[in-house]
């Protein structure tokens, strides 16, 4: 749809969450039928959690420029992304909420 219509970010990324966004609004105002979800949506299935807790980190410096081979990786499947649920939920001062925008975890 964001090619048939041209329809592209401020960066010339295709919309797509702008398309998803307006034909879910015109479904609702009657304008469009939209097909039945192939799942229920509106029923969370829960942020998924690991049952131990991940292991405590060594040797890990108090001064941040200390800090030497750090690599940063980034969550790109299901097993990353619980660990980073757990971190969330164990050690962010928020705990596990609903992130807003853009996200690199």
């Amino acid at each position: 749809m964001s090619d048939a219509y041209g329809l592209y970010d401020a960066r010339g990324c295709k919309h797509l969450l702008g398309c998803v966004m307006a034909l879910y609004m015109l479904g609702n105002e009657g304008k469009v039928t939209l097909a039945t979800p192939k799942r229920d949506l509106s029923k969370s299935r829960g942020t998924r959690l690991l049952e131990a807790a991940e292991p405590a980190a060594e040797d890990v410096p108090a001064d941040l420029r200390q800090t030497r081979d750090l690599e940063i990786v980034p969550v790109e499947n299901g097993a990353y992304r619980v660990v980073w649920n757990t971190l969330m939920d164990r050690e962010h001062p928020w705990g596990t909420t609903t992130l807003a925008g853009a996200q690199l975890r």
